[in-house]
């Protein structure tokens, strides 16, 4: 079996959903490695609605079709075609009235690209707010680095306060002793109060 009919049959079995639509390869570009094999698939895909349908078509028609889906549909992907089709074989674009032919299908694929960009528009919309999230969680992030760093600079000045509080304290009671004073140690604010009593 051919690469793009396999392709095909993953798409029936697989029935592809409409973000998968968006990210999918589009017909020109498959075009270029297996033109026969996506005429052959389009050809497929569009015999089998016409069957589904009970519509009555001719070979050549069917032939059109393809000529025209890819000429006018070249930039959507084989996803959308086969999305499209299964969703109007379904009723989802209206009824048929027992009639399948290019307007039929132009009218269906119009429905369908309009969901198709309202997904898009959406992810897009979601896209920007992760984005803007994102950047949130940057500046938080920058925030609190600045803060962490504002306060290991508070502790490292309380530390170097402790630490000359410490050595004055030190020298103070080495020079009180030579002295013959009494050793005497800073009473802090709040516990001298209490002395008093």
């Amino acid at each position: 079996m051919d690469k793009i009919q396999i392709y095909s049959k993953e798409l029936v079995i697989s029935k592809p959903h409409l973000p998968d639509t968006l990210r999918a390869k589009v017909i020109v570009d498959l075009m270029k490695v297996q033109s026969k094999e996506v005429q052959e698939c389009l050809h497929a895909m569009f015999a089998s609605i016409v069957q589904t349908l009970g519509v009555k078509s001719t070979p050549g028609l069917i032939v059109e079709m393809v000529e025209d889906a890819i000429e006018v549909y070249g930039y959507e992907s084989m996803e959308d075609i086969s999305l499209c089709l299964r969703n109007g074989r379904q009723g989802k674009y209206g009824t048929t009235y027992n009639k399948f032919n290019f307007i039929v299908f132009r009218e269906w694929m119009t429905k369908h690209l309009e969901e198709k960009a309202i997904l898009r528009e959406r992810e897009v919309k979601k896209a920007m707010h992760d984005w803007a999230t994102y950047e949130e969680y940057v500046n938080s992030i920058e925030v609190g680095k600045k803060m962490q760093k504002e306060l290991v600079q508070k502790k490292n000045k309380l530390a170097d306060y402790e630490r000359y509080r410490s050595e004055y304290l030190g020298k103070r009671m080495v020079r009180d002793a030579h002295s013959g004073k009494e050793k005497t140690v800073p009473v802090p604010k709040g516990e001298r109060s209490k002395r008093k009593d």
